[in-house]
Order: C-alpha cells, then structure tokens, then sequence
C-alpha cells in the first residue's frame, strides 16, 4: 500500500484532497456523489463499502486489542470507557501503527490469495 501512495502525485499534505482543492489540504468530501458517478459508470447500484467496518473486524480477528482498534478509527470514547477517554493521554502511535501493519498484510495476503483479477466482494444493502 505504501508503494502506491508513494507513486501518488500529492498537490498538498493530504492524499486525497478535495477536487476543489488547488492547494491539496481539504479533504476528500463528495462520497456521495462520487458513488453515484461510479454506479452509474460501472452498471452496479445498490451496494456500501465498509471499509471501518471491515477493517475494525479484520484487526479484531488478528488479535489487536479493541482499544488499539478504537483508537486507529479515532472514536472520542475509548473501550475502557468514558473517563479513561478523559484521563488517559498515551496516543498509542506504536500500537496503531503495528495494528495497521499487521492488517496491511493480511489484505496483501488475502488479495494475493484470490488473485489481482478475482471478484472482491461487497456488503450490499
């Protein structure tokens, strides 16, 4: 993944900036209508990607504790609760980053293991 982002022509600090954007740092924010052109373009409609969803399950499945995954989806609660979301600084940077590591492999794994071509499947509604 790291290579690809590499090859990424960046206008600004942000991947993937606005298309609005000249300078690159606002952010991506037209899902929506972005969906539509791609349902429309591709035939496919009726369908969601999840991909918090989808990576909070992955990481769980490998054994990252839930609060390291709840820290990488950057929820304002933590799973030891309310007030350790308060009282409890330590940004858990080594443990994000060791948990997105250990998940990076194992979506290379899985793609490699059913091919660059095969079907990926989606959550419809």
């Amino acid at each position: 993944m790291l290579a690809i982002l590499r090859d990424i022509e960046q206008v600004g600090p942000l991947v993937f900036p606005s298309r609005a954007d000249v300078m690159g740092d606002t952010s991506f924010s037209g899902w929506s209508k972005a969906k539509r052109r791609l349902d429309k373009s591709s035939g496919v409609t009726n369908w969601r990607l999840h991909l918090r969803r989808t990576a909070a399950t992955g990481m769980a499945r490998l054994g990252v504790a839930p609060f390291v995954v709840e820290r990488v989806l950057n929820h304002a609660t933590s799973a030891a609760g309310p007030l350790a979301a308060v009282y409890q600084r330590y940004d858990y940077a080594k443990e994000k980053e060791e948990a997105l590591h250990d998940w990076s492999n194992e979506v290379l794994r899985i793609v490699a293991k059913e091919g660059a071509t095969s079907h990926v499947p989606i959550a419809a509604e």
